[in-house]
């Protein structure tokens, strides 16, 4: 009788334990190490504002923008190299354009990583290796640079690594193509017929017609780039997710040429796998940091804005002299005003808060004075009722040379 009596206790306890879980969002989960202050929003108005930052600005080349933009979602600048996204496509290393100059140097097998579908089941195809041999393929190539990369952070070379993190990610960005992830039957004939007409039409709907580049948000940090177990990895799995959630522009678009932005599905497709592309960038921010030792923590959240006054916010742990970067974007159609709030559980107070401005991404910087939890917030300040708003962070320590994020 004592028995039952106990577990009936315990049972109630468990209950009342699961109804508190389930009632908690998700943004406010308490840790087990350390209750948190959440963020006061009627506070929120009356924190100093400061001055403007500097908005995006449009380049011709896609490399280039998606590079900036991407370091622009996180809220990172890392040396403004940007333009060395654009120089694997001048590169003539092996690496790049296959032993034996692989099809004469104008395939890439360096900057693909290609997935087959048959009869549903999705696999890992390298196209012609019974004539070329043995190519190195994008997998190889991020591990190489990132290696790379870690190899100059140790040495104190800061602008190197900079340089040679926007060189990286080029073959980042080329798998969010999705010629260079997906292998059709006869993959040789679109090829050569549709892969250059589909992105020379997406550079002609850049800044005009279709507007691409205002398709790139909202986005945030990839998992798949993030939770892979090592650089090849991450290639595997990113390569793979475009695959197979857009391979239906090359099927649909088969060798007729330029794609036809008129057909929804090849529309959709490419959109999302621009957004997908900004995601994986940031995600390989993330594992640059971890790979060189100088990650703290990261987070990134996808929000539903209701209304103007709306704050969200995610926890976001800090060494003291770290440096959290941090920014939130929304879709770029939507002309609007979302702020940005660093909240310290220490002080129970705003820290830092970006520009009121409508700069997207609206981006924020801040040097932490001591170690705790900072709550990283959007607040909806105007025009964006309605609108999903991706807030991204990371928090990385300082070096002897600075910060390798500046």
């Amino acid at each position: 009788m004592q028995k039952l009596k106990m577990l009936r206790i315990l049972i109630s306890i468990l209950l009342i334990t699961l109804i508190g879980v389930i009632g908690c969002s998700e943004e406010n989960l308490i840790g087990p190490d350390e209750s948190r202050i959440p963020p006061d929003v009627t506070t929120v108005t009356s924190f100093e504002k400061e001055g403007p930052t500097s908005s995006v600005k449009w380049n011709s080349g896609q490399h280039h923008t998606f590079t900036q933009l991407a370091y622009k979602a996180l809220g990172v600048n890392v040396g403004g190299y940007y333009h060395y996204s654009d120089d694997p496509d001048l590169s003539t290393d092996p690496d790049d354009i296959g032993y034996n100059g692989f099809a004469g140097g104008l395939a890439k097998p360096g900057h693909a990583y290609f997935w087959d579908k048959d009869n549903g089941s999705w696999n890992h195809t390298e196209p012609y290796e019974w004539l070329w041999g043995n190519q190195h393929w994008a997998d190889y190539n991020f591990n190489k640079w990132a290696n790379y990369i870690r190899d100059k952070v140790n040495a104190n070379n800061k602008t190197e690594a900079q340089k040679k993190i926007a060189y990286l990610m080029h073959y980042v960005e080329d798998l969010g193509c999705i010629y260079h992830s997906y292998w059709p039957t006869f993959g040789t004939w679109y090829q050569i017929c549709s892969h250059l007409p589909f992105e020379n039409s997406v550079e002609d709907n850049w800044n005009s017609g279709k507007v691409f580049s205002k398709e790139v948000f909202p986005a945030k940090i990839s998992n798949e780039m993030t939770d892979a177990s090592s650089f090849e990895d991450a290639a595997v799995k990113t390569s793979r997710e475009i695959a197979q959630s857009c391979y239906r522009i090359v099927d649909i678009t088969g060798i007729t040429g330029s794609p036809n932005w008129n057909n929804s599905e090849v529309y959709n497709a490419t959109t999302l796998s621009l957004r997908k592309t900004t995601g994986y960038v940031m995600g390989m921010l993330v594992r640059i940091a971890k790979h060189t030792g100088i990650h703290s923590d990261d987070g990134s959240g996808e929000y539903y804005m209701s209304s103007n006054g709306t704050l969200k916010y995610f926890w976001l742990y800090a060494s003291k002299n770290d440096k959290i970067y941090c920014a939130a974007n929304w879709y770029q159609k939507t002309s609007g005003d979302i702020d940005v709030y660093l909240w310290s559980n220490n002080e129970g107070k705003y820290v830092a808060h970006s520009t009121s401005g409508s700069d997207n991404p609206e981006d924020l910087q801040y040097v932490v004075p001591s170690t705790g939890w900072y709550a990283v917030c959007a607040y909806a300040y105007s025009g964006v009722s309605g609108s999903t708003v991706c807030l991204n962070s990371i928090a990385i320590k300082k070096k002897s040379f600075g910060y390798l994020y500046d």
